[in-house]
């Protein structure tokens, strides 16, 4: 009975039977590479980003500058959970998921390929400035 119950409030939670346990598997599987692949993704953009930071800030402001740069990750955080709250309203939190992950491997890929291109830039002009010495 309350089992019944609690499936009527909450539909989308997974809870124990054996074929929702079995439904959901490979779902899990899934959304676990998803945030894996996520994972690995930010970190290569995260380290260049820093190292950049590093490099071109100037040493008086570099505490300011990392320290903004992490508040506004930091503040963003919140503003992303009532966006994502207000949108599972409207949608299933599977699709949304999914949507999200898309969308940040994307941006990812794209900011990964930025960098390379802006470092291999860099890279050249220092080599011609090396040689032109």
């Amino acid at each position: 009975m309350m089992l019944q119950q609690f499936q009527k409030r909450f539909p989308g939670c997974l809870y124990l039977t054996s074929q929702r346990e079995i439904d959901t598997f490979p779902t899990l599987v899934f959304f676990a590479g998803f945030a894996l692949l996520s994972g690995f993704c930010i970190i290569r953009v995260n380290i260049p980003i820093q190292l950049y930071l590093q490099t071109h800030a100037e040493p008086s402001y570099l505490g300011c500058v990392i320290g903004v740069l992490e508040s506004l990750a930091m503040g963003i955080t919140p503003f992303g959970f009532i966006v994502f709250g207000l949108l599972s309203e409207w949608m299933p939190v599977a699709s949304l998921y999914t949507i999200c992950m898309i969308c940040l491997l994307t941006i990812t890929l794209f900011a990964m390929y930025r960098i390379r291109h802006d470092i291999i830039v860099e890279k050249a002009a220092v080599s011609a400035q090396a040689e032109s010495a």
